[in-house]
């Protein structure tokens, strides 16, 4: 209709959120799938299963990049559906209607109803996960250009038994230490001893 051909000149004029709604499931499901597989890598990471792993961080990589496009889309359909500006426009108009509380016809008050019980929950929402949504997405592109793979895992998982060697040997020779410093001491003592015993 005409109308509603109207509105959609008017960024954000129209009631449609249930492409928000989906936005965040999506979103959501990426991040749990993601955060799965990350913790596979790292539970693998100290095995010796090197096909595991290869296939688990395959897996963590491939999460990742799904869920990079997953929020790259939430930020397109951002602009695309004019996010703030319809989150503005429903606050707008519903302060407007709370102003006049005590005079609203019916009609105004169902809308009223509308707008605080379905429509500025969801957009509320969304406006409050928009920004890490940029935030999220730009950390993981920063890791998916590095991608350090199962090498830089073996890398550094040969250091830590490196140096977790290296600390007990060093604890071995410090009580080997102590125990010769204690025969050196009980000898001393009974050298004294017998020197007091000589004098008497």
């Amino acid at each position: 209709s005409s109308a509603v051909a109207s509105l959609r000149d008017q960024p954000g004029a129209l009631d449609d959120v249930g492409h928000w709604h989906a936005a965040l499931e999506r979103i959501a499901a990426g991040e749990a799938r993601l955060d799965a597989v990350q913790q596979q890598v790292r539970a693998l990471a100290s095995l010796s299963d090197e096909t595991s792993l290869d296939v688990s961080t395959a897996d963590r990589d491939a999460a990742r990049s799904s869920l990079i496009a997953v929020l790259s889309e939430a930020l397109e359909l951002h602009d695309a559906e004019h996010g703030e500006s319809q989150w503005r426009r429903k606050q707008d108009e519903a302060a407007a209607l709370r102003e006049r509380s005590d005079a609203l016809e019916l009609r105004e008050r169902v809308r009223l109803q509308t707008l605080e019980g379905k429509l500025l929950p969801t957009l509320d929402a969304w406006m409050g996960r928009i920004e890490s949504v940029r935030e999220e997405r730009e950390e993981l592109s920063r890791h998916e250009d590095q991608k350090p793979g199962t090498e830089r895992v073996r890398e550094l998982e040969k250091a830590f038994k490196a140096a977790r060697t290296a600390l007990r040997v060093a604890k071995m020779r410090q009580a080997a230490a102590d125990s010769e410093e204690e025969d050196d001491d009980e000898s001393l003592h009974g050298s004294l001893q017998e020197a007091r015993r000589s004098l008497q």
